[in-house]
């Protein structure tokens, strides 16, 4: 039975991540349609869609352990991804 157990605990944290990562893909695609847009109320609905995103992405970086982990190490990734991208090279 434990056994069991330890399969569903890692099939929870699978879910956690997906459903980070799905989250944070909306979020991506809901600014993406609020900088392309020339139609106010298409702009709107980006905005709304772009704050109830970040909202149920608070709530999982709030409400699961795993989320919290997982919010700091996605953020920390997508942060030293930024800079090693930008960064210049020399020759």
């Amino acid at each position: 039975m434990n056994g069991f157990s330890t399969s569903l605990h890692l099939l929870e944290l699978i879910a956690s991540i997906y459903n980070f990562d799905a989250i944070a893909t909306y979020i991506y695609a809901s600014i993406s349609l609020v900088k392309l847009s020339a139609n106010k109320q298409e702009k709107l609905l980006g905005i709304l869609v772009t704050v109830a995103c970040i909202f149920m992405l608070t709530l999982l970086a709030l409400l699961h352990l795993e989320g919290r982990i997982l919010a700091l190490l996605w953020f920390l990734v997508g942060l030293t991804i930024y800079f090693l991208k930008d960064r210049p090279v020399h020759k």
